[in-house]
């Protein structure tokens, strides 16, 4: 009577796949154990004969059945990682690996197992074939770590392929990680694991995975100033979640640690798409300040307007919005060629004469003072119904003080003036706006300085006599 790996190699010598699995099937409980390894090494040459990875997946449950996990199971993904290299045929590597990955999971070795897969498809292109394994990895650390071997380049292509465009939370939860993997790049010599706050997160996961608190110790992790250790947990050990509420836990955490180390440019990437913090003032409020700083000026109005919907009269309002009339204003002048920067440059004698040049050019009777004795009065503008500015300039370094004002008042009555104007290239003193306010001055600090080289004097009583 044949033995059994007798009978086993007749089959194979048919090729016929089904009738080997289906024999193996039959004789599984009635196999000695002295015959696993010769059944074992048989269907391997088969396999490496054929590829047939029906055969070798047999093979799989005979370990699984004989030794509960054998470590057979990890020496045929090693032989079939070996020879799918060689080959370039990945394709049962592939199907092996994914159909026993929660086996491989239990192993010390499948880290490394499923880096060198990962790194083996990426060579070779094959993305979605990255993305199955990986929606088949439970292990948290392990997928992580794949993430992590993907270059930032082809993360989004890979990844975000096939997530679906309705589920942008979770969409958003690929992104943010990404992002952070680039700051925590910077900072790999800090061994992040000696942190007694890296246990305590990962107590929270284990503890039937407590999404909640784990994100409730990453925000308390935040606020006493470690936002980067945050990014470190959340990237090393946080699980991105299909399911919404958890999802906004997950990004709601990433946008407060990148809050905290004010990468807005981070932020803005994703602000619009995924409509981030949009109840939270103070995030807006960086925003904003971002996109001035950034000069995009359009956008921060956009998230200013978002401010004054939810807040109306918050204060930051009316300074953002100085900023971003000044950002305006400076890209006019600049597609006029007129350089705003210069004028800090000029002396005070050639700001007195730009202005008056600029205001005859505009059609006003304007008219330069002595230089010597001026009365505090530089430039006087004379309408043609007999009302006169009195217009004092000042070029300064530094916010101008109430002298400036003082000096005006003062040339009203000596030059029979009807209104006074301070004009500077800079901004006002708290006290220069108070005493300019109870005797009736313009101030034209750098905005309406602006402005007015533009021909816009909207802002001023002088507007009224514009011809």
């Amino acid at each position: 009577m044949d033995t059994v790996d007798t009978l086993i190699n007749k089959l194979i010598k048919t090729g016929n796949t089904k009738n080997i699995i289906k024999f193996m099937e039959e004789t599984k409980s009635s196999i000695e154990e002295s015959d696993f390894n010769k059944i074992y090494n048989a269907l391997i040459d088969y396999f490496l004969t054929t590829r047939d990875c029906k055969a070798l997946l047999s093979m799989i449950d005979y370990c699984e059945y004989f030794f509960s996990y054998s470590s057979k199971s990890d020496e045929l993904i090693d032989i079939l990682f070996k020879y799918s290299e060689t080959n370039t045929d990945f394709t049962c590597l592939l199907r092996v690996y994914s159909e026993l990955i929660s086996v491989f999971e239990r192993s010390d070795a499948n880290l490394k197992r499923a880096l060198d897969i990962t790194k083996y498809l990426l060579k070779h292109n094959q993305f979605d074939d990255i993305k199955k394994i990986i929606e088949q990895v439970r292990d948290i650390s392990i997928r992580n770590e794949i993430f992590q071997a993907i270059p930032k380049s082809l993360f989004e292509d890979i990844i975000l392929k096939n997530v679906k465009a309705e589920n942008t939370l979770y969409e958003l939860s690929f992104l943010l990680w990404n992002e952070a993997r680039d700051i925590l790049d910077s900072h790999k010599k800090i061994n992040f694991e000696q942190y007694p706050e890296v246990n305590l997160a990962k107590q929270s996961l284990e503890l039937n995975y407590n999404y909640p608190k784990f994100h409730a110790s990453i925000n308390r992790l935040i606020k006493s100033g470690k936002p980067t250790l945050s990014l470190y947990i959340l990237n090393k050990y946080g699980k991105i979640h299909k399911q919404s509420s958890n999802a906004k836990l997950y990004c709601d955490s990433y946008i407060e640690a990148f809050i905290a180390l004010e990468r807005y440019d981070i932020l803005v990437k994703f602000y619009y798409k995924y409509d981030i913090m949009e109840q939270n003032i103070e995030f807006l409020q960086h925003i904003v300040k971002h996109f001035i700083a950034t000069k995009e000026v359009q956008n921060a109005q956009v998230a200013l307007k978002k401010i004054a919907l939810l807040e109306p009269k918050h204060p930051f309002i009316k300074e953002a919005q100085y900023s971003i009339d000044k950002c305006n204003m400076i890209q006019k002048l600049s597609s006029e060629n007129i350089d705003i920067s210069a004028m800090n440059d000029l002396s005070g004698e050639d700001f007195e004469e730009l202005l008056i040049e600029k205001f005859i050019f505009f059609n006003f009777n304007a008219k330069k003072t002595a230089v010597t004795g001026d009365f505090g009065a530089d430039i006087v503008v004379d309408m043609k119904d007999g009302t006169r500015f009195i217009i004092q300039c000042k070029r300064f370094k530094s916010k101008v003080n109430l002298k400036a004002v003082q000096e005006v008042v003062a040339s009203l009555a000596h030059y029979n003036g009807d209104i006074g104007i301070v004009i500077t290239n800079n901004e006002f003193l708290s006290s220069a706006i108070s005493l300019a306010q109870s005797n009736g001055i313009e101030l034209w600090g750098n905005l309406e300085l602006m402005k007015f080289l533009t021909g816009d004097i909207s802002f001023s009583k002088m507007n009224e006599w514009k011809e």
